[in-house]
């Protein structure tokens, strides 16, 4: 029940500060009528690319803060001011967004603050289990259907008017200022754990079935003994040859039973196993690792980089009169609807390696160009018309 409730956190998180660029990306039509069709490929530079000093930046400066503040309020500051700064923008951002410059200089806010809070929800994940980082990635792609849920709901015509942009970006703001008070229910619940995580030293014991399971009998035995009284507990602690594992006991001293002595062993030998695996990948040529890695980090490429390559061009889309000036909203929602199915079907497909992900890439960056020109082959045939007809009046102009 512990670990579904974090779950739910962890989701709420993602879902609050991927809401506001989803709201903002979601507006193009309207945009795109004020300002140009090219206001939605402004957007993207705005919004991306001072997200990537932050995440990069916090890289750096992340480990030095937690060691100064620990690692409890320094996620608390880095919440505060991501997910805060969200729902504070996004409380004002009609009055923020009134012009073009104003528009694209407050969606560069908006990118500032999301790499915070992206980059320490992570952070923080890494920490709880597995399912807490599968909960951030549902999030994020789960702030599309919420948004279009209240555009339903808010928008009356078209467009927005005023009242309605306001009422949008209301229900924006509260959600990911309910996002930012689970963030902080998360920490102060874990305040314990995740100080010890960031001051002492923490290892991971990976140890095969057998052995883990007599392990955690030998812990479960420690820890009943515990409860009566008789103070017990298995430590790792750092000595400058390495890391060994001791026994500490207070009370009265007992003799190690065979059953307990082998499990030590076990968990002994595990862990030196587990020691030389991580010394061995620490060692591998740079050259190796990256061959190694290509696949899974091509296959990411091809997917994030096509889809971020014909998003912004959504606007320069055409209506034939079926959605008329909605169309580019209707293929925004299309595209979220899409990324959603599309990170459920690699399980049932069974494609869960990087070669097999990495041909799906492969298949849809094939697709991009066909998708292209089937945005500006319209416009460039309009545009030769034009020309022509230009030009056959220029001659008759003449003759």
């Amino acid at each position: 029940m512990k670990i579904l409730a974090t779950d739910i956190v962890f989701f709420l998180i993602s879902v609050s500060y991927k809401l506001p660029w989803t709201c903002i990306s979601s507006l193009l039509s309207q945009f795109s009528r004020d300002y140009g069709p090219e206001v939605l490929l402004q957007l993207n530079f705005a919004y991306f690319f001072p997200s990537i000093p932050i995440l990069v930046l916090q890289t750096i400066f992340n480990e030095r803060m937690d060691q100064k503040l620990g690692l409890p309020l320094g996620a608390l500051v880095r919440f505060v001011f991501g997910l805060g700064g969200l729902s504070v923008i996004m409380s004002f951002f009609p009055i923020l967004a009134s012009t073009h410059l104003s528009l694209l200089l407050t969606t560069v806010a908006v990118g500032i603050c999301y790499g915070a809070a992206f980059g320490t929800s992570y952070q923080l994940a890494s920490r709880f289990p597995a399912s807490s980082t599968v909960a951030l990635t549902t999030g994020f792609v789960s702030s599309g259907p919420i948004v279009l849920v209240i555009d339903l709901w808010v928008k009356k015509g078209t467009y927005y008017t005023s009242h309605g942009l306001s009422a949008l970006c209301s229900w924006v703001a509260l959600i990911t200022s309910l996002g930012l008070l689970a963030a902080m229910l998360l920490i102060f619940s874990n305040t314990r754990s995740l100080r010890m995580g960031s001051h002492s030293q923490h290892v991971e014991i990976r140890l095969p079935d057998k052995g883990a399971s007599k392990f955690s009998k030998a812990v479960k035995k420690n820890s009943t003994r515990k409860s009566l009284g008789d103070t017990h507990a298995l430590a790792l602690t750092s000595n400058p040859d390495g890391v060994s594992l001791e026994s500490m006991e207070s009370g009265e001293s007992r003799a190690h039973s065979p059953q307990r002595d082998h499990a030590q062993n076990t968990s002994s030998s595990a862990f030196s196993s587990d020691c030389d695996e991580k010394q061995y990948k620490k060692n591998l040529p740079m050259h190796v690792l990256a061959w190694k890695v290509a696949p899974a980090a091509i296959s990411i490429f091809l997917s994030v980089g096509t889809s971020m390559l014909v998003f912004p061009f959504f606007t320069y889309v055409q209506s034939t009169g079926l959605f008329g000036e909605r169309l580019a909203q209707v293929l925004f929602y299309v595209r979220l609807i899409g990324d959603i199915v599309g990170r459920l079907l690699p399980p049932f497909l069974k494609d869960t390696t990087a070669k097999e992900l990495l041909v799906w890439g492969a298949v849809k960056s094939a697709v991009m160009p066909m998708v292209l020109l089937s945005i500006f082959l319209p416009q460039m045939t309009h545009l030769r018309g034009n020309i022509k007809c230009n030009k056959c009046r220029w001659q008759l102009g003449t003759a």
